[in-house]
């Protein structure tokens, strides 16, 4: 606690001037004490490179090229209007809270670049708490679908309309276009990207669009296993359990999930159940055949993307290939035995074991660590962290809702770090709640907690990282 209290004045008077913001609304009284750790709070600007980084360089390999034509390529006008400027103008707005109700999530909120730019819970909190009722998709590889059915229910036809729903959802990001313009005009450090992007600084809800949309379709990369192998036409870079897999993959999953994208533009009922509580396509269209069709995603990254299907009701990769195996029910709209010649009733693939870790094993082959991992995909917004006293740690964490009331959920990428301790603490440094983590995404109730401002923080081995949190 001594070097703690060399360093009062500064914390204290960080922590009133964030907890005033937080609570003036409320009329909640801040306890008169202080952290036990250090804060480390969001910047209130883009940390951005001098130059842009290159978001027009996409490499497209020969053997998806050789597959395609002019016809079935529409991703390529798509692509080619990328620019450098207006992609890295889209990452910031990607990334800006601004652009929700109170100021407190993104988009990359519920797309995690770590996450394959997906939530990692099976529904994701919006900005007032309200927990959407699908599991996010995972929007790499977007691109290849730029003018067919968006969204887990296909209601979207463009990446364009898809871009900017979010923003204006009620229960998600919950702004006008009014308010998306106004929010843009108040920081002081868009008016030079605006201008990069597209000649002068005028905001307006179409050059967001454009930005958002610019940037989403750059997230196409392919640098993983499969790539490799079929690049160089070696098949023994994969081992033989990924080797059984592929070939099961094309014998069994390959209509779904087209080689190359790894996804479809066409729904599907899979018989996930004989009641969906959950109409998908039939919900807007109104067709009774459509009832329990949702869109195939791209399986790029898929290890990285759980939970599975659209309401994220499979935790793991060997869930999924087990519903495949043997669960899948005989729904009257579910045509897998029908298009791949089965005999009728079928109840799935009968995988043995062998088959089934293999499968999974091939479904890793798909994992792209470029896409994950890449700073032009990452979050520009970095924390600010007075390092000289602690190691923090060294992910981007995310807290949501925030302010809560009921409860809350921390987020962090799985693949860095795997064993967290998490603690919520009140200002005395009382610890209120606490849990050990075992993966990426946690809820914490909060009843019976008094309203007013605490510390969350998450705590692995020797190094640390602490959050205000709200409770109203």
């Amino acid at each position: 606690m001594s070097r703690l209290k060399n360093r009062n004045k500064y914390l204290v008077f960080g922590l009133l001037v964030v907890a005033a913001v937080f609570i003036a609304a409320g009329n909640h009284s801040l306890p008169a004490a202080r952290l036990s750790a250090p804060l480390v709070l969001d910047s209130i600007a883009p940390q951005l490179p001098d130059a842009p980084f290159d978001y027009t360089d996409i490499f497209i390999p020969g053997y998806i090229q050789q597959s395609t034509d002019s016809f079935n390529t529409p991703f390529l006008p798509l692509l080619d209007s990328i620019t450098n400027a207006g992609a890295a103008l889209g990452r910031v707005l990607f990334y800006e809270k601004r652009l929700s109700a109170n100021r407190q999530i993104s988009c990359g909120t519920c797309h995690e670049q770590a996450l394959s730019f997906g939530a990692g819970t099976a529904g994701s909190p919006g900005f007032a708490g309200v927990v959407t009722p699908r599991n996010t998709m995972h929007i790499n590889q977007l691109v290849f679908s730029p003018g067919t059915p968006i969204f887990w229910d296909g209601r979207v036809q463009t990446i364009q309309q898809q871009v900017i729903m979010p923003i204006l959802h009620p229960d998600e990001m919950g702004l006008t276009e009014p308010e998306i313009i106004a929010r843009v005009q108040e920081a002081s450090y868009y008016p030079p990207l605006f201008e990069a992007a597209f000649g002068d600084s005028e905001v307006t809800v179409e050059r967001v669009r454009s930005a958002l949309v610019q940037f989403v379709a750059s997230m196409v990369s392919f640098q993983s296993k499969f790539d490799e192998m079929q690049e160089n036409g070696n098949l023994n870079v994969f081992t033989p359990a990924e080797q059984q897999g592929w070939l099961l993959f094309q014998q069994t999953c390959v209509l779904c999930h087209i080689e190359g994208h790894f996804g479809t533009d066409s729904l599907f009922n899979i018989g996930l159940e004989m009641e969906y509580p959950d109409p998908g396509l039939a919900g807007w269209t109104g067709n009774p055949a459509h009832h329990g069709a949702f869109k195939s995603p791209t399986l790029r990254n898929i290890a990285q993307a759980a939970p599975y299907m659209h309401d994220g009701r499979f935790a793991t990769l060997e869930d999924v290939v087990e519903f495949y195996s043997n669960e899948i029910v005989a729904h009257p709209n579910n045509h897998i035995a029908e298009m791949l010649s089965f005999p009728l009733p079928f109840r799935g693939f009968r995988y043995s074991d062998e088959e089934k870790a293999a499968l999974v094993a091939f479904m890793h082959t798909l994992t792209d660590t470029v896409l994950l991992t890449h700073p032009k995909w990452s979050d520009p917004f970095v924390p600010v962290t007075n390092t000289a006293h602690h190691d923090p740690l060294d992910f981007h964490w995310k807290v949501f809702p925030n302010p809560a009331a009921h409860e809350v959920f921390v987020s962090w990428p799985v693949a860095v770090s795997s064993d967290v301790e998490v603690y919520l603490k009140n200002l005395n440094g009382q610890i209120m709640r606490q849990l050990h983590a075992t993966g990426g995404s946690y809820r914490i109730p909060l009843t019976g907690l008094p309203a007013g401002v605490y510390a969350l923080s998450l705590q692995s081995g020797k190094r640390q990282s602490v959050k205000l949190v709200v409770i109203k």
